[in-house]
Parts: structure tokens; C-alpha cells; sequence
């Protein structure tokens, strides 16, 4: 007997509409995962790009203080051209005012830095320089300079610091201010104290801020954000744009205290 068995076969062409979904669905949660990984790698690595900066401005400073009988460079003084201002960071020139210029190798810790970009933080990038560009991301400690009611005190000696190991020479700085649609973040070179009330510390490091002290060594802080409305500014602004304070830990609120890493001689705890 024959049997004719004839079979019909079909190619498959492709994958079903189920298939799809799935994999975007599995590539979609892998991206969730792996993407703030990513991101917070690359922060890591400014972080650390940033305290090497600050590390070797501490250094520099250290070298000029070693270099001016342990005395410390003034927080701006003239080059002789009565329209030049002359600071820690560069040469700022007034000449063509309003169209003046910056220059950062020839600011006081030029001759021991040789490197002005290394007065930027990477993680600054999203702060305008202004025009002419500044590029600083750091801020001198003014409290270094001046007493909690603004008199100058001239320039520190190396005895003058009680703790140069929690004294802040400078830090990661961005300052703030209007309130709604109307904020603006800015760069400032200076550093204000905690009880003058405008929180100029910028925790641009995943709420940490990096910090060359007085010893010359660096390390980071975590930065305390206000928790009232500073100038017509709220602190949902502040919270957002990462600036803030940086206080000893469970110090909030007691003036003397808060300023604890910005001055020479220490409050009695």
C-alpha cells in the first residue's frame, strides 16, 4: 500500500510582538539598574579629580606660607596697576571695565600651582563663568581674614591656627540667589561663614563637598542645606542646586559652633 504523507512546513521570519516587548522590557529594566551606576561612577571619578585639585592648591598654599615666614597671603592685594585686583586665584583687570579680563597665572599661588585649571571642579561644569569666563570653582575661607563681625584681622600666621588639621582653607563654592523661576547659581572665589547666613558651600559631589585645610590635607564634607527661606530664597532651591553649609556633625543652630571649620581659634565645646 502507498501512502502519500505530504507535510507543510513554515519558516519562521521573525519574533512575535510578545517576544519584542519582552526584550525592551528586560533592556529598559537593565537600563534603570546600570545607568544611575554608571552616572555615579562618573561622578566618583570628578570627585576625585576635584580633590586632587584642592589637594594641590593646599599644597601650594602650604609652599607660599613656608616661602613668607609662615604667614599667608592676603585675601587680594595690588600688582601696582591701580586697576588690577589681585587674589588667590588670578589677576582680575579693570582697565576696559566693563569689558575687563581675568588671568589665572598670575594670581598669588600662580608661581606655586603653575596649572590654572586646576582651579576648576569638573562637576562645576552646569555653573555659569560669566563673561569674561572665570573658571573657579573653589572659595578662599574669608573667615581666615575677618572677625564674625567683619573687622579684618590681616593676614594669619601658622600659629594663629589652633587646629590647622579642622581650619578650611578652601572649598567647593557656588552661591544662589532669587527664588521661583528666577534662580541663579554663580561662582564666587570667597567662601562666607556659616552665621552670615549666605550658604555659599556647594555639594556638587553627590551632596559632599571636597576641602583642602589648612594642614594641606584634603578630604570631603557632607554639606548642610538650610532649612529656612535665606533671601527670598527656599530651601527646596537650595536642597536642588546642592549649596549649602558645612558644620560639625549635630551642629545646627548655635553660631559659635557652626563656624567651627572656618575659624583660627576654636569655641570651647
Amino acid at each position: 500500500m502507498n501512502i502519500n504523507c505530504s507535510h507543510s512546513f513554515s519558516k519562521r521570519s521573525g519574533f512575535t510582538l510578545i517576544e519584542l516587548l519582552v526584550v525592551i522590557a528586560i533592556i529598559a529594566i537593565l537600563a534603570a539598574i546600570l545607568f544611575p551606576v554608571f552616572a555615579e561612577a562618573r561622578e566618583k571619578a570628578r570627585q576625585t579629580v576635584c580633590l586632587s585639585n584642592v589637594k594641590q592648591i593646599g599644597l601650594a598654599t602650604m609652599m607660599y606660607v613656608e616661602d613668607y615666614d609662615e604667614t599667608m597671603f592676603p585675601p587680594q592685594t595690588s600688582d601696582g596697576n591701580p586697576n588690577h585686583q589681585v587674589t588667590w586665584d588670578g589677576t582680575y583687570d579693570y582697565t576696559h571695565y566693563p569689558n575687563w579680563t581675568f588671568n589665572p597665572a598670575t594670581g598669588l599661588l600662580g608661581p606655586y600651582t603653575k596649572n590654572g585649571p586646576i582651579q576648576d571642579c569638573p562637576s562645576a561644569a552646569s555653573v555659569p563663568v560669566g563673561n569674561p569666563p572665570v573658571a573657579v570653582a573653589y572659595g578662599l575661607n574669608m573667615l581666615l581674614y575677618y572677625t564674625t563681625s567683619f573687622q579684618s584681622t590681616g593676614n594669619p600666621t601658622l600659629a594663629a591656627f589652633e587646629e590647622p588639621t579642622n581650619t578650611i582653607l578652601i572649598a567647593d563654592c557656588a552661591g544662589i540667589y532669587g527664588s521661583g523661576s528666577n534662580i541663579q547659581v554663580y561662582r564666587n572665589n570667597f567662601l562666607d561663614w556659616p552665621s552670615m547666613m549666605e550658604p555659599d558651600v556647594q555639594g556638587r559631589h553627590m551632596g559632599f563637598a571636597n576641602v583642602a585645610w589648612m594642614d594641606g590635607h584634603a578630604k570631603a564634607l557632607t554639606v548642610t542645606y538650610p532649612t529656612t527661606t535665606i533671601y527670598g530664597t527656599p530651601p527646596s532651591a537650595f536642597k536642588q542646586y546642592n549649596i549649602g553649609d558645612l558644620t560639625r556633625s549635630g551642629i545646627t543652630g548655635n553660631a559659635s559652633e557652626d563656624n567651627y571649620y572656618f575659624e583660627l581659634q576654636k569655641p570651647n565645646s
